[in-house]
């Protein structure tokens, strides 16, 4: 579940950005909202990293999620 939230936090930010309001001359409130989407996207990768385990072999932290299930797709 944690990749799939750090895969659409940049897309979320990116999508608060172009909701905000564009009349002002201050560009803080930008800047505030990229900083904020950013920090949050490193600690979930932080935390993806924590769980890493480098001495075990194969695919790590994989999501499985049912797409058709009539075909067995997932």
């Amino acid at each position: 579940m944690i990749l799939s939230i750090l895969a659409a936090t940049p897309i979320a930010g990116a999508v608060l950005l172009a909701l905000l309001p564009r009349g002002t001359t201050s560009h803080l409130p930008a800047k505030v909202v990229a900083l904020a989407v950013s920090l949050i996207t490193l600690a979930l990768s932080l935390a993806v990293l924590a769980q890493y385990e480098p001495s075990d072999g194969g695919y790590q932290l994989t999501e499985q999620h049912t797409w058709i299930k009539a075909f067995g797709a997932h």
